[in-house]
């Protein structure tokens, strides 16, 4: 058997004010929406950043499994998600506060917990922990298996 390769390390996540300059300076231009996933391992460090969906003008389709897929296939112990408003102003819309939660239960869910959500404007971000939104737990509702 040979040995699994070491993931290598895009970046090391300090502070989501640290991140959120970063990644306004990677999608506050974009014409489109674009969602990013950035899985981290246990020590915080970024192993994998992909786009998973790229939108309209104004919106962009977005579906919980291809975010933890990229988490899965990477083996992250968490995962932080962004997206960009080409109208250049950052505040998360009703849709976006509601995709943020269910993100949340499905990553408490799956043990890959959401450390935070962004939203980047033309010049400045919103960030769903800075804002106290997250990280949000979901009551946990564990039933035993029943055998016969």
């Amino acid at each position: 058997m040979g040995r699994k390769s070491t993931p290598s390390i895009l970046g090391e996540v300090l502070a989501s004010s640290q991140l959120g300059q970063v990644l306004m300076d990677d999608l506050r231009y974009l014409l489109q929406e674009q969602l990013e996933v950035l899985a981290l391992d246990a020590q915080h460090r970024i192993i994998e950043r992909q786009t998973v969906f790229q939108g309209t003008l104004n919106s962009c389709p977005v579906h919980p499994r291809e975010i933890f897929r990229v988490a899965v296939m990477s083996g992250a112990a968490t995962v932080i998600v962004a997206h960009n408003h080409p109208s250049g102003q950052p505040q998360p819309s009703t849709s976006d506060r509601a995709f943020m939660q269910r993100l949340a239960a499905c990553g408490q869910l799956m043990g890959i917990p959401l450390l935070d959500g962004f939203v980047v404007g033309l010049h400045s971000y919103f960030s769903f922990k800075e804002a106290g939104i997250l990280p949000k737990t979901v009551e946990k509702r564990i039933e035993p298996l029943k055998t016969n």
